[in-house]
């Protein structure tokens, strides 16, 4: 079962809505007024331009999942390092098509549930708690098609594949990853677990997307020298991910706190340092149900790029 805080990180603090009520007075608008809809189940909010986190509310009001979108017009490389459309036809799903917008841009959508989706349109589900798991959309139905994310480490499929722990992360598991993957097919959905416990999730695409608006809210952009901070090795990854044009990009969902995500034996922190750029480091912190405004001061480390990270952050009890 989730506890009740819900918290964002990106250039400055806050805490996204956990009520359809309190979406509204932050500048969230409802996209659907029929809770069951052909790209999802439940009653999605959107600030405007901002694609990447985009609540989902039950017909209680409370939340109960989270969808991010890209737009169809990314570019990345198949395992050949030729140039491919993201996303690519060998990631979805759990990437769905969703809807056109201006210009006739497609919307490509990412779509977590933390309760089973039977329960998010059931008007007999009064007493629903907000949280109840983890399930991945995996069709147009979510109802029927979806994939439900084990809570426990040993019911994991081993077609899972465990990389390396990183602190306050916990350790990561990446679908099918070895050398012999083809780029197209990296799975756009990872998993952490700590103590046997899942304790996050996230999204993870190729391409470049655009910066996205005045909310400062961008995916975490990571080139082959930076692998590390999502516990990727290179020894365990195929030719094509080392590629230098190529990157990666994503969000990182917390489900139990950070401070929770530690690691037993050697933990992996950042890439070796060199002399020619410096990065900002997110650091994060969690406080319940508090809003706050203003810009952090993170310390500096020599040697990376620029990386902007957005963070969410859910509460397992």
């Amino acid at each position: 079962i989730f506890s009740k805080f819900f918290s964002v990180r990106y250039g400055r603090w806050y805490t996204p809505p956990r009520t359809a009520q309190e979406a509204e007075k932050h500048q969230y608008q409802r996209k659907n007024s029929i809770c069951r809809t052909k790209y999802y189940h439940g009653f999605l909010w959107r600030r405007p331009n901002d694609l990447l986190s985009q609540p989902i509310y039950d017909n209680n009001g409370l939340i109960v999942g989270l969808q991010s979108a890209i737009k169809g017009r990314l570019e990345g490389f198949d395992s050949n390092n030729n140039t491919i459309r993201i996303p690519s036809p060998k990631t979805m799903p759990p990437f769905m098509v969703g809807e056109t917008i201006k210009k006739d841009v497609k919307l490509y959508t990412l779509t977590a549930y933390f309760k089973h989706p039977r329960l998010i349109c059931n008007p007999g589900a009064q007493d629903a708690k907000e949280y109840k798991g983890l399930y991945i959309q995996m069709g147009n139905d979510p109802e029927k098609e979806y994939m439900e994310i084990p809570l426990k480490l040993e019911n994991l499929p081993k077609k899972w594949k465990k990389a390396e722990c990183v602190a306050k992360m916990g350790t990561h598991y990446f679908m099918n990853l070895s050398k012999k993957l083809n780029c197209e097919e990296l799975y756009p959905v990872f998993l952490t677990y700590t103590d046997g416990k899942l304790g996050a999730f996230g999204w993870m695409f190729q391409g470049k997307p655009p910066k996205n608006n005045k909310y400062d809210l961008n995916w975490y952009y990571l080139p082959p020298n930076l692998y590390a901070f999502t516990g990727l090795q290179k020894d365990y990854l195929p030719a094509c991910m080392l590629n230098k044009n190529f990157q990666i990009n994503g969000i990182h969902i917390w489900l139990r706190p950070p401070s929770e995500q530690l690691c037993k034996k050697r933990p992996i922190h950042t890439p070796q340092p060199c002399s020619k750029t410096t990065t900002t480091i997110v650091q994060i912190k969690i406080y319940p149900r508090t809003y706050y405004t203003g810009t952090a001061n993170p310390p500096r480390a020599p040697c990376l790029t620029l990386i902007f990270i957005l963070i969410i952050s859910i509460g397992l009890l």
